[in-house]
């Protein structure tokens, strides 16, 4: 059976279905490398639309400059063989293929090691950090979402739903110099719906606002996992709305009791991540970046 190719890139194998689109392992023909190619979810849009959307996650993706957050090579559109029905475009984003095993799949195996658990913290709060710096923010941050290689490199996956403030809220411009890519101010948000119900913020669930502190949430959530191979507020045969609850009103059960060996500072960390209010949290990734490695030195 003959492979689709979309411009130089042959599909192998699906990979799996997102919020924002299909995502193919591919052989990128002319470079001869392994990518992943992802076809944006049409739904409803326009062509136009389309193309803005996919323009903007590109965009988004690769303005972040960091070994922790997935590359992007190139963006694109395909059409039918016949080219004659302009209806059956697909925009198309092609990134860069990390293999290695994403967190779901770590945490399902169990707890990780304490030191699992503090690098890919430190990890993906540093990727975090260079995203805020440039106004941007995940929005759909979750373990499925995070690779970590063999190596031990952890990297961040799908800006798909990531937004960055507008830009009355921030100088960042991605093709302007260092000394315009301001951070947010404390407290900016972006007022958008999105994101997986189990790694969303209680505040999301109310006034429907992203923000770096809800970043900080959804990474505290998976540092919670990673640490006790389990959610501390959803269960998967649930109503969606007991989680819903849960995340808004119930306290986390406390991890030393779950995972006895865990150092009282890193219970610390993660917990504060999980704060009900986000002025409570961490400041920052940055911030939580540096308390995980100062638990590291003290080891």
């Amino acid at each position: 059976m003959k492979r689709r190719v979309i411009k130089q890139y042959e599909f192998v194998r699906k990979i799996g279905t997102g919020g924002s689109g299909v995502v193919f392992l591919a052989n990128d023909t002319l470079l001869q490398r392994p990518v992943v190619l992802k076809l944006l979810k049409r739904g409803n849009l326009t062509i136009e639309q389309m193309r803005a959307t996919q323009l903007r996650e590109a965009r988004l993706a690769s303005a972040i400059d960091h070994p922790n957050v997935c590359a992007i090579y190139d963006v694109g559109e395909a059409t039918d063989e016949s080219g004659d029905n302009p209806e059956n475009t697909e925009a198309y984003i092609v990134m860069q293929y990390i293999p290695g095993k994403s967190l779901d799949k770590i945490i399902a195996e169990g707890p990780s090691s304490l030191e699992l658990v503090l690098s890919a913290g430190i990890q993906i709060s540093d990727g975090l950090a260079a995203a805020h710096n440039l106004g941007i923010f995940h929005r759909d941050l979750k373990p499925a979402n995070v690779m970590l290689t063999d190596g031990g490199l952890v990297k961040i996956l799908d800006f798909g739903l990531a937004r960055r403030l507008a830009p009355d809220q921030t100088d960042f411009d991605p093709a302007g110099p260092a000394s315009k890519r301001n951070p947010p101010a404390p407290g900016a948000t972006y007022t958008a719906r999105g994101g997986t119900i189990a790694y969303m913020a209680p505040e999301q669930f109310v006034t429907g606002q992203s923000s770096v502190q809800s970043d900080i949430f959804a990474l505290g959530l998976i540092l919670y996992e990673l640490a006790t191979a389990r959610h501390p507020f959803h269960r998967p045969d649930a109503p969606e709305f007991q989680s819903i609850r849960a995340i808004q009103f119930a306290d986390p059960p406390a991890l030393r009791n779950i995972n006895p060996d865990l150092p009282v500072e890193l219970e610390s960390v993660i917990l504060r991540c999980l704060e009900k209010q986000p002025s409570a949290r961490y400041a920052s990734a940055a911030d939580i970046r540096e308390s995980l490695k100062t638990i590291m030195r003290s080891m």
